[in-house]
């Protein structure tokens, strides 16, 4: 019979706890034969009426109850093997009710899961659970803790969850305002540790109902207490040896420390600390903790910091290292892009010159969160993720600094653009890097993982963060890299493209050139400079023919200052002065530098002259807001704020497609966050703030693919191969990787373009 719901109550999953196993028959092919069952117990908490989203009716964080409260009329189809002597023990019986505990135990198989029974906690209406652990060696029997929501006080219950009763209720701790947070069984039986918000561990025998000791946390700057998250004890030989019993506790300062709880030979002495790791998840706390069975290896997990670590206490004074760990963005990412991208993001340069799909080739950059971090994930080995390192000895500026959250103030602003180039990857630098109200470019080495490159910057620009910064105007906007990998060319806010020599960092012009005459005034002369002393000598000896062609000289002023009004005036047409620059490429031939501007021009520049092309600027339906360039065909596709795209062919100085314009049918309803193309350069895919993402032909000029996200993807990048394409979007800190499925089976296209979009459905 279909599960009924009840809607008057809200309740939210404070805790899941695996029970054990028991056979169940199964159904379909298989009839008749029997399968494991996992037996779960799940502790429900009613939510008080002020946290409920007034909003919507429903609680922040709650779950549908399923199943009504007359379908546990203690009916029991468990295996014999669950017997239980405490059926008659006596104890108060647990009844449907007003309460604020619930307790549901359900039976996942794998193909259904059916509740087997509901515990209401009516006999402790006041009871509000928070956690719950499985003691050793107690059958079906179930320790929930939490608080007392009538006196603030600290609750503890111990629970039957076959009888369905309450067996007892603890005394011995009595804390008030106060909170149980985390339980955890002990390796001596009948004993579990209780963290609580007030930063106590207590040690307490269950059996006896009484508190052994306990013991205290407070954070080292404030001198506060620090709520408990997570506690696990170390089973392993190897601290038998050293006659140490550890336990770990986590707090929710990201800070572990490790407890040696060996009895002190005095009995006025407490414990001992044998190490503390601080930080060990930033930013947020420790979620859990879990020593390995039988070894030193302790698993930890951030609320917040999204990673898990592996810590090894294998040193002589039983400090800890990490072993091994997995880390991601804590910030949602917003710049993604593959390290080797291939033709179609302007790369061409293959890790596998054959097929491109060695493991190099899978590697993804992701930046641009505000987490300020530069890392690379690998589709194919896991192990090549790392983040990349951004100086050395942040920790101890940070310690130095005072700094308890972290080195995140010390890191680079949130990354805004990025640009790899493999040309000359092996003499220097090979990845650039611009930044969020941020003048300076820095340049980055993938091979070592690390900033080591020099500074992109004037010379005239403070680098001291005591002096005057530079001026809005010189703040980057759009970065790329020659095709010989010699050059950077960046785009700046007020409209001028600076120009540096990667290996040296040294300042090598700008677009468009800046005017003789002020390099004249900026001249320094140097004392003594026989150059410019044989130089005053010739110019007195030609005084004299001068003056015969006086008239002469005048003309050639004249026509040499028309000359340089017109080059002027050429320069000022045919550039984005006061104007963003807001998308750069570089052609094939090293020749050719495309840049486009929110002022509508496109404009043509020789790479080595500073010049524009006789036939710049070309004035752009609409402002651009990006710009990417496939190096083989030499076109551009261009994103205008209209939320439509054109190709432009650099060989043809012409426009050949326009896509997603307001009278078509494919049009996108935001604004366009990112572009890629194929490696081929036939296929255009367009992210868009609406949700989507659309597929172009480009010979075709017509739209294949129309996706729907749940939240607006705002970055994309197309593999070297071109089977898959990464996404990031908003809310996520995650990043997406998509396959294309016109590589393993035939897609039919009749020709129309899509009517209403495929609703992707994103990883959990």
């Amino acid at each position: 019979a279909p599960a009924r719901r009840i809607v008057p109550n809200h309740w939210c999953i404070q805790d899941l706890l695996h029970l054990g196993r028991i056979k169940v028959e199964m159904t379909g092919e298989k009839e008749g034969k029997l399968e494991n069952a996992a037996v779960v117990a799940v502790v429900l908490r009613k939510l008080p009426e002020e946290d409920e989203d007034q909003s919507n009716g429903k609680p922040s964080g709650s779950v549908p109850v399923v199943g009504g409260g007359d379908d546990d009329s203690d009916r029991d189809e468990a295996s014999s093997d669950d017997d239980d002597s405490d059926d008659g023990e006596e104890g108060e019986a647990i009844s449907d009710g007003n309460c604020q505990c619930q307790i549901v135990v359900m039976i996942a198989s794998r193909q259904s899961i059916q509740i087997h029974k509901r515990i209401h906690f009516d006999g402790a209406p006041t009871f509000s659970p928070l956690v719950a652990t499985h003691p050793s060696t107690y059958l079906n029997k179930i320790v929930v803790g939490g608080f007392d929501s009538q006196t603030g006080k600290m609750a503890m219950a111990l629970v039957n969850v076959r009888s369905g009763k309450i067996i007892h209720q603890f005394q011995c701790l009595t804390d008030r305002r106060s909170k149980i947070t985390t339980l955890s069984q002990s390796p001596a039986v009948d004993t579990i540790a209780v963290g609580t918000s007030s930063g106590m561990v207590h040690l307490v025998n269950l059996k006896h109902d009484k508190k052994l000791f306990s013991l205290e946390h407070k954070s080292k700057k404030e001198n506060k207490p620090v709520p408990i998250t997570s506690v696990s004890f170390r089973t392993d030989s190897s601290a038998l040896q050293y006659a140490t019993a550890p336990m770990a506790v986590g707090r929710q300062d990201g800070t572990i420390t490790i407890w040696d709880l060996t009895p002190p030979e005095d009995p006025r002495m407490g414990r001992t600390i044998l190490c503390e790791i601080r930080h060990a998840h930033s930013p947020g706390g420790i979620a859990k903790l879990q020593f390995m069975p039988q070894e030193p290896l302790l698993l930890s997990i951030g609320t917040h910091s999204n990673s898990i670590v592996t810590h090894i206490f294998d040193n002589p004074d039983h400090s800890g290292r990490i072993l091994r760990q997995r880390k991601g963005h804590t910030a949602p990412p917003r710049v993604v892009q593959y390290l080797h991208p291939g033709a179609g993001a302007g790369g061409g340069i293959l890790a596998n010159a054959s097929d491109g799909t060695d493991a190099a080739a899978c590697q993804i950059l992701s930046s641009g969160g505000q987490d300020r971090t530069l890392r690379v994930f690998s589709t194919a080995r896991t192990v090549k993720d790392k983040e990349f390192g951004q100086g050395r000895g942040l920790v101890k500026k940070a310690k130095r600094l005072g700094i308890e959250e972290g080195t995140t103030e010390l890191l680079l602003p949130p990354v805004t653009a990025l640009v790899t180039c493999e040309a000359r990857s092996r003499d220097w630098g090979d990845l650039v890097t611009i930044h969020e109200d941020h003048a300076f470019a820095y340049v980055w080495s993938t091979r070592r993982g690390a900033q080591s490159g020099p500074v992109l910057r004037q010379d005239k620009w403070n680098v001291s963060a005591m002096k005057i910064p530079p001026p809005s105007h010189t703040h980057a906007t759009s970065v790329v890299i020659s095709t010989c990998g010699n050059f950077a060319m960046i785009g700046s806010r007020g409209g001028k493209i600076y120009k540096y020599n990667l290996e040296s960092g040294i300042p090598r012009g700008t677009y468009p050139r800046e005017d003789k005459d002020d390099k004249k005034k900026n001249k320094k002369f140097v004392p003594g400079d026989i150059v410019r002393a044989v130089k005053a000598l010739e110019k007195t000896k030609k005084q004299s023919s001068r003056l015969a062609n006086q008239d002469r000289m005048e003309i050639d002023a004249e026509q040499k200052s028309l000359q340089a009004q017109r080059l002027k005036d050429k320069l000022h047409d045919a550039s984005h002065m006061g104007s963003a620059v807001t998308g750069m490429a570089v052609d094939s031939l090293n020749k050719t530098v495309i840049s486009v501007g929110s002022d509508g021009k496109l404009i043509l520049w020789n790479l080595s002259t500073h010049l524009p092309h006789k036939r710049s600027p070309y004035m752009l339906p609409a402002p651009a807001t990006k710009m990417i360039l496939v190096r083989d065909s030499g076109l551009a596709a261009i994103a205008l704020n209209d939320y439509s795209v054109l190709i432009y062919d650099t060989s043809s100085l012409s426009v050949i497609r326009r896509f997603g314009t307001k009278s078509s049918l494919s049009v996108h309803q935001g604004p366009i966050s990112d572009m890629a193309f194929s490696p081929d350069g036939r296929s255009l895919y367009t992210a868009s703030w609406d949700s989507t993402l659309r597929v172009w032909d480009v010979p075709t000029d017509s739209c294949l693919d129309w996706l729907r996200f749940k939240s607006p993807p705002t970055s994309i990048t197309v593999s070297p191969t071109g089977e898959f394409l990464a996404t990031a979007h908003t809310g996520s800190v995650g990043l997406n990787v998509w396959s294309d499925r016109s590589f393993y089976e035939t897609v039919y296209t009749d020709g129309e373009p899509p009517s209403t979009p495929w609703r992707m459905d994103e990883p959990t």
